[in-house]
């Protein structure tokens, strides 16, 4: 392994040994700063992931709701219909008896 290869990959370990611990110290010298940047930025992305993950929740619950809820109205409506057809038949056969008397 190159020293470059083996410095950078030293420098990787640093930075998410810091990222896991939390502590991440704010230096004014630029490879502290892009640290803490990088940091602070994947801090804010996995508060986006979880903020992303619970809205997509919330959504599909509320998806099933209104599934759940346009399959009992399709059935209602159904039997309702099923009612008025009854019904009309039973006005028909009643006039056609009547009628025919």
């Amino acid at each position: 392994m190159s020293l470059l290869i083996g410095s950078v990959l030293r420098h990787l370990e640093r930075l998410l040994k810091k990222m896991k611990t939390g502590a991440v110290l704010f230096n004014y010298s630029i490879p502290s700063t892009i640290e803490y940047i990088l940091a602070k930025l994947a801090y804010y992305g996995n508060k986006l992931l979880e903020l992303i993950v619970y809205f997509a929740k919330r959504v599909s619950r509320l998806a099933n709701l209104l599934q759940i809820s346009m399959i009992d109205s399709m059935i209602v409506a159904s039997l309702w219909y099923g009612f008025l057809v009854l019904a009309l038949m039973l006005i028909v056969l009643y006039l056609y008896i009547v009628a025919g008397d």
